[in-house]
């Protein structure tokens, strides 16, 4: 049995900085 949770967490905290990185990218563009 292998405990995945430590995977998950750390592919979730990838994906939030990524969409979050895109996000501010794209504020960023709008704002100017």
């Amino acid at each position: 049995y292998i405990d995945i949770t430590p995977l998950i967490a750390i592919l979730l905290l990838v994906f939030l900085d990524r969409f979050l990185a895109q996000s501010l990218i794209d504020l960023g563009w709008r704002l100017r």
